[in-house]
């Protein structure tokens, strides 16, 4: 330890210089001279206070300050920029989070200030864990250089930071070391199992601690069973590559012991450079033996005090060794996390849902939290830091329509790790406006009406161009929302819509069997050149799809955004709501009003979402569905047979007097439709934008995704997780677009969707019949926890669910 002033002058039979020298911290009032017989000869002897057992106590008495440190001139708290630039900074640990934070043996630290001055804990407690930990890391630093590691077992939290008591005293306390401890000790600061290092808001000394002087090998060592205390007073607190404080609790755990190869009559060492070497008056000739850069640690060779793997015989294997102290803590050296891996991000509105591996090692300590910093090409953004071991995070705060990529970090005690290598680039985006049309044909292989004269093989596929037709623009089109029906297949199997130019996706949108005239709702984003891909995944087919809308591009201010509902019944011809309690007749026609009614507002309502069904027809037909007012378009929405209950999603643009018209192309027929949402005017500032996604499946009971791998009883319920998956960020989403399908029934009955939490509305989504596979599209309002929640109101049944997009905040 590099001091200035030492206890004494000349040589060893010199008798000791106990002249003050106050800018040192040489200030001996209140020392008792060591008795000449007795264990402190030639130091101090510390009074012994009632209840205080054990042997005799000894202090060397004051160490001086660090060359050109005066104790005079108040320490400021340490900044950041001064904790960069330490030599522990390279290694530093925070303190070794040791059991339960107060157990066995401990060192307490202690902030005391003098009654009447400034309290100024506050101020310094971010310090003192820095102090802390520097302190530490010369522990553990010096113990790895014998190949061991020695953690500090501090009082500490939950969070392994070390606690430090803050206590008032008097000024006869602050002016003489004695007194401190009487004070402490009186304050209840007086067990037999605590090491106690006081920071002390004062001038008076640089450091002073007790020691006891036993060389003693052994458990029973009186330096390894009995309390001590020390103190370090502002001036030197935390001295960069000097820790005063590490050098008093040495002291504490019983180094050096005069009897060391090394040591001194005054409890220090001789071999420089050392943490405890120095001239300290004794009159022993210093050495130096191990270079200046190890200043900042202990024993120099590990030959006096301290050594993790003493040789046999050695003056350590025979005599006291600290390192053998139980108050320190033989703890794995604690590193910095590695980095994280396998980082993923899911675009949101100004937001990102990030996923990530956590690292493969934790340095030896746990893992406390991450930091993910975003980067606008190579240009870092502000880090966000999340206090959390979860894995799936949203960064918020970005800007839409820009690319971001990502890196992250692991935080444990030891600091931050490495960054991550960049997840792929995406864009946050503020999301798409919806624009109803009139239903408009604009496929119907039939009639060679965007494809070819020609049935759809079996395994064929058809690129259909949907913008510039039907009323969708050639361009600025993110999306569309089409009624597709297929007509007269030759054998059962399923149909795929996707964006063109993307690669196929494990999803269907509508299944069927022979002969099986089947339609379905679909909203598909919009992929190459305008167009949508259809796959035919069964026997030979006719195709027919009728466009009702489309989404513009991510941050438009033209276009609709939508407003989600808990599903509402506003029609039901077989209980007189929403139109006479008869059936629709055969070519008849039902004019609903849905403004006003179900959650809709009464005004400023451009299109509804409804759930139409059709149920004892007395023979085979189709329903459309259109703004009223408007001519009756060709298209169709719903097709049945006789006597067969069919359920169809409708995207409808609404009449002038706020209603839609439905005409009866088949025998005469009951219709229900329940409302699920409704869209407002053009160029409105509330309701959700649209985000499309490539269709990924989220739910299917027959493989366990998203749910058991069993079939959901009769009047059974699932809760589907929607958010975080399948392309859907992890926040921020109000509503999904799902494909939801019954598969293989074992009776006939209905499934109803709503938002988890809520309670089950009377309403429907699907109907389906014994074995029959039966798809329908579902704009559902999220609940609790980004779920939704699907009944199956009859026969025992899988259910599969494919994402197709997600509704942002209203």
């Amino acid at each position: 330890m590099t001091g200035g002033l030492a206890l004494g002058v000349g040589g060893a039979s010199a008798a000791p210089d106990r002249t003050d020298h106050p800018a040192k911290g040489l200030v001996y009032k209140g020392l008792q001279p060591g008795r000449p017989d007795g264990p402190c000869k030639g130091r101090f002897e510390m009074r012994s206070v009632a209840g205080r057992g054990g042997p005799v106590r000894c202090t060397h008495g004051p160490d001086a300050a660090p060359e050109g440190v005066d104790v005079r001139v108040a320490r400021e708290p340490e900044t950041p920029a001064e904790t960069s630039l330490r030599p522990e900074a390279v290694s530093r640990a925070a303190a070794y989070c040791a059991g339960d934070g107060t157990s066995g043996p401990r060192v307490q630290l202690i902030y005391a200030n003098v009654l009447g001055s400034p309290d100024r804990f506050a101020a310094y407690a971010s310090s003192f864990q820095v102090w802390a930990a520097a302190m530490d890391n010369v522990f553990n630093a010096s113990a790895a250089e014998t190949g061991g590691s020695r953690r500090i077992r501090f009082v500490h939290d939950a969070a392994c930071a070390p606690i430090v008591s803050r206590v008032t005293v008097s000024a006869t306390a602050g002016g003489d070391f004695q007194t401190t401890i009487d004070e402490l000790w009186a304050k209840g600061f007086n067990r037999d199992d605590r090491k106690y290092l006081v920071w002390f808001d004062a001038s008076v000394y640089c450091g002073i601690g007790e020691v006891f002087g036993d060389d003693r090998a052994g458990q029973t060592n009186a330096n390894n069973v009995y309390g001590l205390f020390s103190r370090v007073d502002n001036g030197c607190w935390g001295r960069a590559g000097q820790s005063v404080e590490a050098h008093e609790l040495m002291h504490n755990l019983g180094g050096v012991q005069e009897s060391a190869p090394h040591g001194t009559e005054y409890n220090h060492c001789t071999d420089d450079s050392d943490r405890m070497c120095y001239w300290d008056g004794s009159g022993e000739a210093m050495t130096q033996v191990c270079p200046a850069a190890h200043e900042a640690l202990f024993d120099c060779n590990h030959d006096d005090y301290f050594s993790t793997a003493a040789p046999a015989g050695s003056y350590l294997a025979t005599h006291w060794n600290t390192a053998n102290s139980v108050w320190l803590a033989a703890g794995p050296l604690v590193t910095v996390p590695s980095a994280p891996t396998g980082v993923g991000a899911v675009p949101g509105e100004g937001s990102v849902t990030l996923t990530w591996s956590a690292p493969t090692s934790n340095g030896g300590s746990p893992i406390t939290g991450y930091v993910v910093t975003p980067f606008e090409g190579a240009t870092a953004k502000p880090a966000q830091t999340f206090a959390s071991t979860a894995t799936t995070q949203t960064v918020a705060g970005l800007a839409d329509e820009v690319a971001h990529t990502f890196k992250v970090a692991a935080v444990n005690q030891a600091g931050t790790g490495p960054q991550s290598a960049a997840s792929a680039p995406v864009s946050p985006s503020a999301g798409s406006r919806f624009n109803p049309l009139p239903p408009a044909r604009v496929l119907d292989t039939r009639a060679g009406n965007g494809a070819p004269l020609a049935m759809v093989p079996t395994g064929g596929s058809l690129d259909l161009q949907v913008t510039g037709r039907g009323g969708v623009p050639a361009s600025g089109v993110s999306a569309v929302v089409l009624n597709t029906t297929v007509v007269e297949p030759r054998g059962h199997g399923f149909l795929t819509a996707w964006p063109t130019g993307d690669v196929r996706p494990l999803a269907s949108n509508l299944n069927f069997g022979v002969l099986q005239t089947v339609p379905n709702l679909v909203v598909v984003k919009v992929g190459t050149g305008g167009r949508v891909s259809l796959y035919n995944g069964g026997g030979t087919t006719h195709l027919v799809a009728d466009v009702a809308g489309w989404y513009g591009p991510s941050g438009a201010e033209e276009g609709s955004r939508y407003h989600s509902l808990t599903p509402a019944r506003v029609l039901d011809t077989r209980a007189g709501n929403g139109a006479a309690p008869t059936k629709v007749a055969a070519g008849g026609t039902l004019d609903l009003q849905v403004t006003g009614r179900g959650g809709v507002p009464a005004t400023g309502v451009s299109a509804v979402v409804l759930n139409v069904t059709v149920t004892e027809p007395v023979s085979a037909g189709y329903l459309t569905a259109w703004p009223h007012a408007d001519p009756r378009p060709l298209a169709s929405n719903l097709n049945f047979a006789a006597g067969q209950t069919v359920a169809n999603l409708v995207m409808v643009k609404v009449g002038p007097t706020g209603k839609v018209s439905f005409a009866n192309g088949g025998g005469a027929l009951h219709v229900i439709a329940d409302v699920s949402g409704w869209f407002g005017v053009s160029g409105e500032t509330t309701g959700a934008r649209y985000h499309p996604v490539a269709p990924a499946r989220v739910l299917d009971t027959r493989v366990a995704i998203g749910a058991l791998q069993l079939p959901v009883l009769p009047l059974g319920t699932i809760d589907v997780q929607v958010t975080g998956r399948g392309g859907v960020p992890a926040a921020g989403v109000t509503a999904t677009v799902l494909n939801v399908t019954v598969v293989d029934p074992l009776g006939l009955g209905y499934v109803t969707a709503w938002p988890t939490g809520a309670v089950r509305p009377l309403a429907s989504n699907i109907n389906f019949v014994f074995g029959q596979t039966t798809p329908n599209l579902v704009m559902g309002k999220l609940g609790t926890g980004g779920k939704l929640s699907i009944f199956n109101g009859g026969g025992t049944a899988n259910l599969v669910a494919d994402v197709a997009g997600w509704y942002g905040a209203g």
